[in-house]
């Protein structure tokens, strides 16, 4: 996902875990769980301390974009509530495809556009 010889701006698979802890205990707390956070603390051993966001908090919030993406999908519009502009996201096409892929792919019939990443890149695929 991250481009080779940039490691110093990966994070170690340790801060991404302290970071998902952090943002499980904090939604914890917003939704008044607080003997979960507690105990969820207690069970990872955490030991430094703890300033959290505003509610709703980072792991809420994110997980309503992806839920929203999720339902907008169009094999999932018609039973699930989604936003308009979930459902033009996928209308509009756009698909994450790594590098050593793209080579490979037939753009055959279809206008590609590449929009830069790191390691991959999106491309907004158009019908003919």
């Amino acid at each position: 996902m991250y481009a080779k010889g940039k490691s110093n701006n990966v994070p170690s698979d340790s801060q991404a875990r302290e970071k998902l802890a952090l943002y499980v205990y904090e939604y914890l707390l917003h939704v008044g769980a607080q003997k979960s956070a507690q105990t969820f603390l207690s069970e990872i051993r955490w030991e430094k301390n703890i300033t959290l966001g505003e509610p709703p908090g980072f792991l809420h919030s994110w997980w309503c974009v992806f839920w929203d993406l999720y339902c907008a999908a169009p094999e999932r519009r018609e039973t699930c509530e989604h936003s308009s502009e979930a459902k033009a996201f996928h209308d509009y096409g756009y698909y994450r495809v790594c590098r050593i892929h793209l080579g490979s792919a037939e753009p055959h019939g279809r206008d590609w556009e590449r929009r830069g990443c790191n390691d991959c890149v999106f491309l907004r695929i158009c019908s003919l």
